[in-house]
């Protein structure tokens, strides 16, 4: 019975890993749109522009990416206006007419970055998936982080900086295309993967020893972590420690041996791990309530 439970177990975590590896493998299948396109980094600058100030109707053959972090801006895009405060930011996609003007009481604080895509051939293209034309970028989250990036690869100029503001760039779009289909991105507890997979391992492990001289020191140095972080693990998961669990596998072990006529005491004691047989009965009393020879009594006909 103990080794079908642990192998319904084993193959319950198996399958959570394996679903787990499975969607992520899907996911990345659908970003294969995304894969086939590189962003080029064109021009980015940081602007504050003064009240009542308007450019004229601008078209990019690339996108445009206006964020503004102060003030508040009016944006012309298409025929439609649409009035920007601080966080939010603005999508001007290739070949959209657009216009920038300042509120006629403050001035604008703005991040325009400017980039373009290209197919793996080098030939130019657009952004493979729609995008909104305007968000409002909350204030610590990941769009955020990768404007204050480009920014301060702006103001430092380090070595790579274009391929640095590049990748942020991407990072931007993604996010964005996720804010357009309203996509949660779950987090992913990689500990916790695995520790269950540590766990599931150890239980294996044992199961496959159970006449071997095992202790807590041996099972952790199996798996390359520390006793005291292995035992903490295995019980938090299991809800018994490492040698208990060890003890449980070898007393029910123990009694399907000793379920067979000609099964001795001493035969079943080594084979359970026990080479002295009267402290194999003495943790088998402890475990089962009875003796090794009472329970063969009770539970095994006399052959004839």
């Amino acid at each position: 019975m103990a080794d079908t439970k642990q192998q319904n177990q084993t193959r319950r975590d198996d399958r959570a890993v394996t679903h787990f590896r499975r969607d992520r493998a899907r996911d990345w299948d659908d970003s294969a749109e995304l894969a086939a396109v590189t962003p080029e980094f064109v021009f980015v600058h940081l602007d504050e522009i003064p009240r009542r100030w308007a450019c004229k109707v601008e078209t990019f053959p690339h996108y445009e990416l206006v964020y503004v972090y102060g003030g508040e801006l009016r944006m012309w895009l298409a025929g439609t206006t649409h009035r920007g405060e601080s966080g939010d930011l603005f999508v001007v996609k290739p070949g959209v007419p657009h216009r920038e003007e300042s509120p006629p009481d403050e001035s604008s604080q703005l991040l325009c970055l400017a980039t373009a895509f290209r197919r793996r051939d080098g030939t130019a293209c657009e952004f493979p998936l729609p995008l909104p034309d305007k968000v409002h970028v909350a204030s610590g989250d990941l769009v955020e982080r990768s404007l204050h990036a480009i920014a301060a690869e702006v103001y430092h100029k380090q070595v790579g900086y274009s391929a640095a503001i590049a990748a942020h760039t991407m990072r931007i779009f993604i996010d964005l295309l996720r804010a357009e289909r309203a996509v949660q991105v779950p987090a992913v507890d990689l500990h916790k993967i695995r520790r269950t997979r540590l766990v599931s391992d150890a239980r294996r492990f044992i199961q496959e020893n159970l006449a071997t001289p095992l202790s807590l020191a041996h099972v952790a140095q199996h798996f390359f972590v520390s006793p005291f972080h292995f035992s903490r693990v295995f019980k938090n998961e299991v809800g018994v420690s490492p040698m208990a669990y060890l003890t449980q596998a070898r007393m029910e072990r123990a009694r399907q041996l000793l379920l067979e006529p000609d099964a001795t005491v001493k035969a079943v004691a080594m084979e359970v791990g026990y080479p002295d047989s009267h402290y194999f009965a003495k943790v088998f009393v402890r475990e089962q309530g009875l003796t090794p020879t009472e329970f063969q009594r009770r539970n095994v006909a006399p052959t004839r």
